[in-house]
């Protein structure tokens, strides 16, 4: 177990109430005594940083960036939870002073290029990647069991300092992202034969994925989020019907809840992912959380993000750019609905 525990648990709330339950004077909280927390509902930042004065009233959260280096440099060391607690810290003391528009955080556990070294020396060392934008750098072999077994202590971990902390609503799987949080993405025009040399199989890949679902199983309330994306297969095809095999695998695992999330949000395109998100989330019959975060520059943000609002999406990080609060409002009334 962690042995980073400090004085951030405070008042429990009542299990089945408001997503703001438990607040107490010093803007402290901590999380019912059973179930699945709330997700994070109406727009949110994209980043690790809240939203700007003028936008706070319509942008109810920001990211914690979880890159595992970060939170675990050293093998069998407790967690460094700086990260973690500069913004729990932040958003207890913005809901105190603002107890109508609370702000809540989404952790996003971050491996790939951000796997700490000690990761990176296991089962034959690390590979080299690149992305179709030129950035490089070196990824753990995560199909392999040691370094399946290094997350799932690793989340463990993670999961006992965090799991009681009410602020944070969503945890993001990340053993099996490159450069970005997405799970399902192998760049192979750049990566497959470096990836088949090291012993990358789609087989192994799948059951990585798999193994990654289940150490979330740690967390009792934070709901455990998944981007999902087309299946990139390594002879360039794209597998919708793989990434439904592991969005059932999710479900079926008795997590506390699943969010299923997409970060390449545009006006038009990828209809069949979104039309298989709709099918899963609160407008089809699988009942998860439907989640977006939009391309860093949109077009048209109100375009953008009622795509979003149309799929059952609960909640969306906006571009850089997003434009003013009465333009932003409607449609963070709109995702609030949802």
């Amino acid at each position: 177990m962690n042995r980073a525990m400090n004085g951030l648990l405070a008042l429990v709330c009542v299990a089945g109430t408001s997503a703001h339950c438990g607040v107490g004077p010093d803007g402290s909280s901590s999380e019912a005594l059973s179930g699945a927390r709330p997700v994070n509902r109406g727009l949110l930042m994209r980043g690790p940083t809240p939203p700007p004065a003028d936008l706070s009233s319509v942008v109810h959260g920001y990211i914690i960036e979880g890159q595992w280096d970060v939170l675990q440099p050293k093998k069998d060391e407790p967690i460094v939870t700086a990260s973690i607690d500069s913004a729990v810290a932040a958003v207890r003391a913005w809901n105190k002073a603002n107890p109508k528009n609370p702000q809540g955080l989404r952790l996003r556990i971050e491996a790939g290029i951000h796997a700490p070294s000690w990761v990176n020396a296991m089962a034959g060392g690390p590979v080299a990647v690149s992305s179709p934008s030129g950035e490089t750098g070196t990824v753990p072999r995560w199909w392999t069991e040691p370094v399946q077994d290094a997350y799932t202590s690793f989340v463990a971990d993670v999961a006992a300092y965090v799991d009681p902390i009410a602020e944070v609503r969503e945890v993001t799987v990340g053993l099996t992202m490159e450069f970005y949080g997405e799970l399902f993405i192998r760049f192979p025009a750049q990566n497959a034969a470096a990836l088949e040399a090291a012993g990358f199989t789609q087989a192994l890949d799948i059951a990585a994925m798999e193994s990654s679902f289940r150490a979330h199983l740690a967390f009792k309330h934070a709901v455990t989020q998944i981007d999902v994306n087309a299946y990139e297969e390594l002879n360039g095809g794209n597998a919708l019907t793989v990434t439904q095999q592991l969005m059932d695998y999710a479900l079926g695992l008795g997590l506390p809840a699943v969010q299923f999330a997409n970060a390449s949000l545009t006006d038009t395109g990828n209809d069949s992912l979104y039309a298989l998100m709709e099918e899963y989330g609160p407008e089809g019959s699988k009942k998860a959380a439907i989640t977006f975060q939009t391309m860093p520059t949109v077009g048209n943000v109100a375009t953008v993000i009622d795509r979003a609002i149309a799929v059952g999406a609960t909640s969306v990080e906006i571009p850089t750019s997003p434009g003013t609060a009465s333009v932003l409002a409607p449609l963070d009334e709109a995702l609030q609905k949802n």
